[in-house]
């Protein structure tokens, strides 16, 4: 399965390189910020990341908010480490750490399936998931995070508490969403009253939040300095234009599968989801998702890579999922995903 995704990635990315010249492509700068024109062109959130990966300490004054974007500096760095620092080499390096990240992700879910009894084909779901596609094809953090929480949850099988919960530092420290994995252990040690466990799996909201202060004493603003959640369910789906073609594929990909698996795991454990960390992390995924606020929610592009989470934790817990459910899932995230990458990436 992973040499598949491997193989996926590596055709689709190499035809887009030799159509549009470059890896720069992939990147998305925007005239807004590269050049400081008020009537310039946006971009999209990529260009960050390669500022970042540039110049990992003077980045500052080419991001929209430089105290958010640091917040998430794995990723960045990384790409930095393997270009050796040479500017020419990051859009290359910033293709490559994502797309051998979810080929390791794969690796490791379908180890982690075939260990529960279930058929390692299902990893393809989180591999070719359009919302990884997304991720993957605009130079974005969320492939490098939970590939992290991936092996973290692999370490977790094994016994390996203390290299579990190191993985989660680095997956919260390359996107804030992924401590929603390190919180489920936390609440899950708690109910069985494993003081340490819990004690343990707190380091990676504390680094994160250490992180954060960090960033507010040096750049003068907090990184979480508005709401990223709604009051009201979905109401980006509802936000101006209507359900457009986009935001049916958000309906189809994410809403109905995420509520399929959500319903399903929260019946048939019912109050053990309380002692099942990944299937508590799949309530708290859904219910994030649910809420989130109406811009990302209704930007096509943000909702699928924002609930990767939720994607992942389905996929782990899908042991408790009849075949039906399985099939039905694993064709929605990915059998769209060929037809709907050229729409979503296309600027």
């Amino acid at each position: 399965m992973a040499l598949f995704v491997l193989g996926f990635y590596v055709l689709y990315l190499g035809v887009l390189l030799l159509e549009h010249g470059g890896p720069m492509w992939f990147v998305n700068q925007g005239t807004y910020f590269t050049q400081r024109d008020p009537t310039g062109t946006i971009g999209y959130d990529g260009q960050f990341y390669y500022a970042l990966a540039l110049d990992p300490l003077g980045a500052a004054p080419h991001l929209d908010s430089p105290a958010y974007r640091y917040q998430r500096i794995l990723y960045p760095l990384v790409a930095w480490g393997l270009a050796f620092g040479r500017p020419a080499l990051v859009p290359y390096t910033l293709l490559v750490v994502n797309v051998v990240a979810t080929a390791a992700a794969v690796w490791v879910l379908g180890r982690l399936l075939a260990r529960d009894g279930v058929p390692a084909v299902f990893a393809l779901g989180f591999g070719l998931y359009l919302g990884q596609s997304i991720a993957i094809g605009q130079d974005l953090a969320e492939p490098l995070a939970y590939a992290l929480v991936t092996l973290a949850v692999w370490l977790r099988h094994l016994g390996n508490a203390g290299g579990s919960v190191a993985l989660h530092v680095l997956a919260a420290l390359t996107k804030e969403t992924a401590v929603f994995f390190a919180l489920a252990e936390v609440v899950t040690a708690l109910v069985r009253r494993a003081w340490l466990d819990a004690f343990r799996f707190l380091a990676p909201l504390a680094v994160l939040l250490v992180w954060q202060i960090v960033l507010w004493s040096w750049l003068g603003r907090w990184p979480a300095d508005e709401p990223t959640v709604s009051l009201i369910p979905l109401a980006g789906l509802f936000a101006e234009g209507g359900l457009t073609f986009a935001r049916w594929l958000n309906v189809v990909c994410i809403v109905v599968p995420g509520a399929l698996w959500t319903g399903w795991i929260a019946w048939k454990l019912r109050w053990g989801v309380f002692r099942d960390p990944i299937a508590l992390t799949l309530l708290g995924n859904f219910a994030f998702m649910l809420m989130l606020q109406p811009k990302s929610f209704a930007e096509p592009k943000a909702a699928g890579r924002l609930t990767t989470g939720l994607v992942l934790a389905a996929i782990l817990e899908s042991r408790h999922g009849p075949p039906w459910l399985r099939l039905l899932t694993l064709l929605l995230w990915t059998v769209l995903t060929p037809l709907a990458l050229p729409f979503m990436l296309s600027r």
